[in-house]
């Protein structure tokens, strides 16, 4: 075998190997993988559509863990249910983990941490503020107030001690 001979098979030895690993690999993340799903924004209908997609095709591939990485400063309870739901029902491990540095899990976020089986924050970030309130951001009053708060305090405290957490923190946050 002359040396061009030699590197002309070289050659296409390499692109045989390189074809056969593009196409090995996938797009899709391995069955066995950790899914990571980002949030940002206002807790709404839109959001608990997605995290339910999201967590409906971790389960369908068998992932061993979804994170969350949220930042919220809260929304809709009805939606917040939804999640909280969600993520009770799951068949695949849920971590929520307050990112970026600066965000926050305030209001419905809170509710979203104190459900996950883990719950962690980056440096900077905030939990809490969760009380209800109008939409304009004006307090709930009256016996209809009254109701709400109650109907929080009964689920977050539910929700830490189902996890293990501080429901006396959890219960001021409210």
């Amino acid at each position: 075998m002359t040396p061009a001979h030699l590197r002309r098979m070289g050659y296409l030895l390499a692109v045989f190997l390189g074809a056969l690993l593009f196409a090995c690999s996938s797009s899709e993340p391995p069955d066995d993988a950790v899914h990571v799903v980002h949030t940002k924004g206002e807790v709404g209908p839109i959001m608990a559509r997605y995290l339910d997609r999201a967590i409906d095709k971790a389960e369908d591939t068998s992932a061993r863990l979804v994170v969350i990485e949220l930042d919220t400063p809260g929304g809709l309870s009805t939606s917040m249910e939804e999640i909280v739901k969600r993520i009770l029902e799951a068949d695949v491990p849920i971590a929520v983990y307050v990112t970026p540095p600066g965000g926050k899990a305030a209001s419905a976020g809170t509710f979203i941490a104190m459900a996950a089986h883990i719950a962690a924050m980056a440096p900077n970030t905030r939990i809490g503020a969760a009380s209800a309130v109008n939409a304009d951001g004006s307090d709930i009053e009256g016996a209809l107030g009254r109701k709400i708060e109650n109907d929080a305090v009964a689920l977050i405290r539910a929700l830490a001690e189902e996890r293990g957490r501080n429901a006396d923190w959890a219960e001021s946050a409210v």
